[in-house]
């Protein structure tokens, strides 16, 4: 059986138990700190806003991020290709100069 840690995180006020691989821990603590950094930045430019509604900008913020990285990730083996091709066309070019 995997070794399991707990830990708690404090995502704004509220505190999150986890039980985690190990190896987890470290990206479970950014993720807490980076939620509370972008909820910071939202609280200071809405001061009279909801704690929900500073919440719903937070998880669109990060919704966006990861479907920028998906779009990303999709693009990568195209711009492999392409980077392949260019070589490839680089090389000729070079062989009959």
């Amino acid at each position: 059986m995997d070794s399991k840690q707990h830990i708690t995180l404090q995502v704004g006020a509220h505190h999150l138990a986890y039980n985690i691989a190990p190896e987890l821990e470290e990206s479970y603590r950014k993720a807490a700190v980076l939620l509370n950094q972008r909820y910071d930045f939202y609280r200071s430019r809405m001061p009279k806003a909801s704690a929900e509604l500073v919440w719903v900008y937070v998880a669109l913020e990060v919704g966006l991020n990861l479907c920028d990285d998906s779009r990303k990730k999709n693009i990568q083996p195209i711009l492999e290709r392409v980077q392949a091709m260019n070589q490839k066309i680089e090389q000729q070019i070079n062989t009959e100069l």
